[in-house]
């Protein structure tokens, strides 16, 4: 009995620490963490995913975090309007604080990314609805 209350311990404090472990490395690695959302998107060709997305119901607009929340490529109340009827999805990670060079660069894929995206819901979800 004492053996399996003991493994039993050992093994909760092992996925405490686990858990602590991984918010503590990605608190000091965002860009791992932006990497991570964008790792299934075509990075190339963001449209495509947006009216894949369209296609299937699942449209919504891209926002990161900045100063202050930036939604790229929207720029007038009509747009912003449509954005807040889809949805908005934050890139989380992207942040004002850059941690280092990777971060950086991970934040600018995650801003040209957002910013082909917005572009092509707000051009193709007026056309099919």
């Amino acid at each position: 009995m004492k053996k399996i209350i003991f493994k039993s311990i050992i093994g909760l404090v092992s996925f405490v620490v686990l858990i602590f472990g991984w918010n503590f490395f990605i608190y000091y690695n965002p860009g791992v963490f932006i990497k991570m959302q964008l790792v299934l998107k075509n990075l190339e060709n963001p449209e495509l995913d947006a009216i894949e997305d369209i296609n299937d119901g699942n449209a919504k607009c891209y926002a990161i975090r900045r100063l202050a929340t930036d939604v790229p490529g929207i720029e007038n109340k009509d747009q912003w309007a449509l954005c807040k009827k889809l949805g908005i999805k934050y890139i989380k990670g992207t942040s004002d604080g850059l941690m280092n060079d990777y971060h950086i660069k991970t934040q600018i894929q995650a801003a040209d990314y957002a910013y082909g995206y917005n572009l092509a819901i707000l051009a193709n979800y007026k056309l099919q609805n």
